[in-house]
């Protein structure tokens, strides 16, 4: 593992809580690794390959920059944001991504693996537009729509569908609200 200085912070808040009395928990996991490059890399936790190698049964999300608007208003398409999940309960294991500026997306990533969030967290949570980081909650949408069930005349007469969930009639939009509960 390469050591980068917010990795050495952390070890040292760590320490001086230790000599202090004090427990505490350090995940290394949710160190982010970014590679200052052109265009840049971001991982935190585990690639889909880690993820298996470890026996879990993963379902994954990936989303382009070509289709993230604010990647177009830059014009730097290239690139893609994805999220690793366990295919049993949806917690998000890993989060990657290539692309201008995705060193910013580090801290999301870690803070995703450290509150143990679920797909349904990151793809519930409302994302400034045009922001590179919509690509993140896509990525999420992504991984559930396997588990999205899409009848727009049933979703209505259910009640799923109110006027803030399907406002433009799209799948990514209404899957938030429609994701199966026994899942």
């Amino acid at each position: 593992m390469t050591w980068h200085r917010h990795s050495f912070l952390a070890s040292g808040d760590g320490g001086r809580d230790h000599i202090a009395g004090k427990k505490r928990a350090w995940d290394k996991r949710c160190v982010p690794a970014i590679c200052f490059t052109d265009p840049e890399i971001v991982s935190a936790g585990l690639s889909p390959a880690e993820a298996q190698a470890q026996g879990y049964e993963i379902r994954t999300g990936q989303f382009p920059f070509s289709a993230n608007g604010r990647a177009m208003t830059m014009l730097s398409e290239e690139g893609f944001v994805r999220v690793v999940a366990r295919a049993d309960t949806n917690l998000v294991l890993g989060l990657q991504a290539v692309g201008a500026g995705v060193s910013e997306l580090s801290a999301a990533f870690a803070l995703a693996i450290e509150m143990g969030a679920r797909l349904e967290d990151i793809a519930g949570t409302i994302h400034a537009h045009p922001t590179r980081s919509e690509a993140v909650m896509e990525a999420a949408l992504k991984a559930l729509e396997a588990l999205c069930i899409f009848d727009e005349e049933q979703a209505m007469m259910s009640g799923y569908c109110q006027a803030n969930a399907c406002w433009c009639g799209s799948r990514e939009a209404a899957s938030l609200f429609m994701v199966r509960p026994e899942l």
